[in-house]
């Protein structure tokens, strides 16, 4: 069988190959996938973790048309991930009805895995009701997502598979809180740095600074300098030029391991130090509809909280979140059996 698959996302972004790998993984045993990866660099491709039956497309016209040629033994799969829903990019998409129409006409499966919509008009929620004809089944990552189209089923995001930590009996000690803030967004308030340093003290963990988004090596060296002024030591470990996606991915995941509590407003940060049994907090100066709505679909979704400039129950969120770890488990734990599930049905789907 071959699967054809574009795979794009933020080059420098460990959460964007993440959950894509994870549908990489579950294809790639008895498949062969071609995959058109546009402009990724071989740092990108690490985080794939991909085998010798993957093929790389930089041209989208030559892995078009490949797909083409082999549509009546092949599947094609949407690229996992976040889509926005605007009316450009939905006219992108029709570029692919023609491939569409031509795996109708053998049979060949199309699929869309681990897709989330995000900011859907009422233009472009028709017009991607319209797409989703052509779909055998689409998983969406959000319910957001699956209201606006009514039309598939709503799985956890891919990203959760990775479940290990929790079952791990060599598991670390853990020592530190860790954060991982969005550089786009504004930081949190001289008071709540200050808030988070108490806690620190009182539960005689450290502060480690992590950065999955290479882009948040401008807001890790912020929060440093508000933890220096406070005269509070941090450990950071920034994404440097020499890194690549897996060897980051490989560094963050180690501190995940030896973290109590993980605060962050990037999902795939929150997901990822889960999965590695750290407790996931999203702490910040908004309220993150995005991860709430991730997290409610494994029934953790009371995890986000949007402080402003009020950190008086700053303290008291960090000690209640501390307590949580059992329900975190129970709730990682089914979801990974769903997505087991997910896999089997895929599976069974484009082997019919």
């Amino acid at each position: 069988m071959h699967i054809f698959m574009p795979v794009v996302g933020q080059l420098t972004n460990v959460g964007d190959t993440l959950h894509r790998s994870v549908l990489i993984e579950w294809l790639s045993s008895d498949n062969k996938l071609h995959l058109y990866v546009g402009a990724a660099d071989s740092s990108f491709l690490s985080g794939l973790y991909v085998n010798n039956k993957c093929v790389f497309y930089k041209n989208f016209l030559v892995w078009y048309f490949c797909a083409i040629f082999r549509a009546k033994k092949s599947a094609f799969f949407y690229n996992p991930g976040e889509i926005t829903g605007s009316v450009s990019r939905f006219l992108k998409e029709t570029t692919l009805w023609p491939l569409f129409i031509v795996y109708k006409i053998f049979g060949s499966a199309i699929l869309k895995v681990g897709i989330d919509v995000r900011g859907s008009g009422k233009i472009s929620s028709m017009l991607y009701k319209l797409s989703n004809l052509f779909t055998n089944i689409s998983f969406y990552r959000t319910l957001d997502s699956y209201d606006r189209f009514g039309r598939g089923e709503v799985i956890p995001d891919l990203g959760f598979y990775r479940l290990s930590a929790f079952n791990d009996e060599n598991s670390c000690e853990r020592k530190y809180i860790c954060i991982s803030m969005r550089a786009d967004k504004p930081l949190w308030s001289k008071d709540v740095f200050s808030k988070i340093v108490e806690f620190s003290h009182l539960e005689k963990l450290d502060i480690y600074v992590v950065v999955q988004v290479k882009s948040d090596n401008v807001s890790a060296r912020q929060i440093a300098s508000q933890f220096s002024k406070l005269g509070w030591d941090i450990n950071i470990c920034f994404w440097n030029d020499d890194a690549s996606h897996a060897e980051q991915e490989k560094m963050v995941n180690e501190i995940y391991k030896k973290s109590v509590l993980v605060i962050s407003d990037r999902l795939h940060v929150l997901i990822a130090s889960a999965n590695n049994g750290a407790v996931p907090l999203c702490l910040a100066p908004y309220f993150s509809h995005k991860i709430r709505n991730h997290f409610e679909v494994i029934g953790y979704g009371d995890n986000v909280f949007d402080i402003n400039d009020s950190c008086g129950d700053v303290k008291k969120i960090l000690t209640k979140q501390l307590n949580r770890t059992e329900k975190l488990a129970s709730c990682l734990n089914v979801a990974k059996l769903e997505l087991e599930g997910v896999k089997e049905r895929i599976r069974a789907l484009i082997w019919k």
